[in-house]
C-alpha cells in the first residue's frame, strides 16, 4: 500500500512538474522512500498475506489490479498453466519480482498500458512483463540496486533473464 501511495504521488508529479517546488512535497517524498526502504528491509522474507489467502495467480491479478491508476497505467494480466504447486519460497520472490518491475514501470517508463504474463510449460515458468514506455539501455545503468534485486531473484530461482 505504501508503494501504490508513493507510485500515485508520482504519477501527481509527471502531471504537476510545478509541485516538485514546493519543500514539504520533497520532504514527504523523502520521508516515504526513507520509509519504504526500511519496510523492504524488514518485509524482505515475509510472506505476503494475500500469498496465503491467494492462489499465486490470484494474488498477482490482485496486486496488478491495485497498481493500475485512473487514466494512467493499465495492467494486463495473464496466467496460463500456473497452478499453486509452488513452493512458498517460489511464489514469494516470484511476487516480488513483479512488484519490482511494475513499480520501475510506474517510476521510469511512462507507460500507459503493462502486460504481466505467468506462464507454466513443462516445470518451466516464464514470466513476462512489458509495457509501452520509452524504455532503457541496461548496459548504460551502473547506479541503483532495482536491477541488480531483479537478478539476484531471478538467480535464486536458478532462471535468466531475457530481452
Amino acid at each position: 500500500m505504501l508503494s501504490a501511495a508513493m507510485m500515485r504521488l508520482m504519477t501527481i508529479r509527471h502531471s504537476n512538474e510545478a509541485i516538485t517546488q514546493i519543500p514539504a512535497y520533497n520532504d514527504a517524498m523523502g520521508m516515504l522512500n526513507g520509509i519504504g526502504e526500511e519496510i523492504r528491509k524488514t518485509a524482505h522474507n515475509l510472506m505476503p498475506e494475500v500469498l496465503l489467502q491467494q492462489t499465486l495467480p490470484e494474488a498477482m491479478r490482485s496486486f496488478c489490479s491495485s497498481m493500475q491508476q485512473d487514466g494512467g497505467l493499465q495492467i494486463d494480466f495473464q496466467s496460463y498453466g500456473a497452478d499453486d504447486d509452488l513452493p512458498q519460497d517460489m511464489k514469494l520472490t516470484i511476487y516480488r519480482i513483479v512488484q519490482e518491475l511494475l513499480k520501475n514501470i510506474v517510476q521510469h517508463a511512462g507507460a500507459t498500458h503493462a502486460l504481466v504474463q505467468l506462464l507454466m510449460h513443462e516445470q518451466v515458468l516464464t514470466i513476462t512483463v512489458e509495457d509501452n514506455g520509452v524504455g532503457f539501455d541496461d548496459h548504460a545503468i551502473k547506479t541503483g540496486m532495482g536491477l541488480h534485486n531483479l537478478q539476484t531473484r531471478v538467480n535464486s530461482l536458478s532462471g535468466h533473464r531475457t530481452g
